[in-house]
């Protein structure tokens, strides 16, 4: 398998260099770690053509400034990655920073794989819009949770008829405050719950989560560090040991509150403020 790095000055021909590696898992490893180094330094890595899965990387947009490029023919770079091994091609799939690499393993047959991807949060908009559809369940999943998932396919995503991609919206920081709302009234008490937790849930919702009937919910929001004191004080005193609890283990609660719930009758909530 070949491995080719052509670099030099913007529009000039430059020097190409070919590397040779003896299995796919060696010239992946190799191609990840020479994107990787490069974005380090500053460079930028452009979209791929139809045609050629190509990393070009500059410092400058500016006339004779330094380029390098490393790439693979699309398609041969889409056999490489099905013939290596399960296991490097979900670490690939989760850690790459590869847009090539990420393209390709965005097609992979096996879903777990395509589930990092989707988790990946350097995996551009364009890849996480088109795995947000996926057959799979689990896919879709990551896809909701990841911060880096653009606010128009989470909004989409929030209204899916299965609950645990609903969940991961609620949960996800990057999830605007309109479909926080909107997801705090759900009916499913886990979807409430992605909410309750969310630091990025305001203050009203929490406030109104705050006594909500289901124990759960109270206690999550008992733990979130955005609830205001007043509600955490309300809580604080709640008929139910959860939701103590979840106060007492808040690192914004205050040292009165602490205090008060130093005394509590259990010992799961004397335990948590310790």
């Amino acid at each position: 398998l070949s491995l080719y790095t052509r670099f030099g000055k913007i529009g000039a021909s430059g020097q190409t260099t070919v590397k040779e590696f003896p299995d796919a898992n060696a010239a992946l490893t190799a191609f990840d770690k020479a994107v990787g180094e490069k974005i380090k330094k500053g460079y930028v890595e452009s979209a791929p053509t139809s045609t050629v899965g190509a990393l070009s990387e500059s410092k400058s947009q500016k006339s004779g400034a330094s380029e390098e490029k490393v790439w693979w023919d699309s398609e041969e770079l889409f056999a490489v990655l099905t013939q290596s091994t399960t296991t490097s091609r979900l670490r690939f799939a989760a850690c790459s920073s590869s847009v090539p690499i990420l393209t390709s393993l965005a097609r992979d047959d096996y879903s777990p794989v395509r589930s990092e991807v989707g988790s990946n949060p350097n995996t551009p908009a364009s890849i996480l819009s088109n795995l947000s559809t996926d057959m799979n369940e689990n896919v879709r999943q990551a896809v909701a949770g990841n911060l880096s998932t653009p606010i128009p396919v989470l909004t989409a995503l929030s209204t899916d008829k299965k609950e645990v991609l609903r969940q991961a919206v609620a949960g996800n920081l990057s999830t605007p405050i309109p479909v926080l709302t909107n997801l705090s009234a759900d009916k499913n008490e886990y979807v409430l719950g992605g909410v309750a937790e969310n630091p990025s849930t305001p203050i009203p919702v929490l406030t109104n989560l705050s006594a909500h009937k289901n124990e759960y919910v109270r206690r999550w929001v008992g733990e979130n560090t955005s609830t205001p004191i007043p509600v955490l004080n309300a809580l604080s005193i709640d008929e139910n040991e959860n939701v103590r609890e979840g106060v007492a283990g808040n690192t914004n609660t205050p040292e009165s509150i602490l205090t008060n719930l130093s005394t509590d009758n259990s010992e799961f909530v004397r335990w948590r403020v310790a």
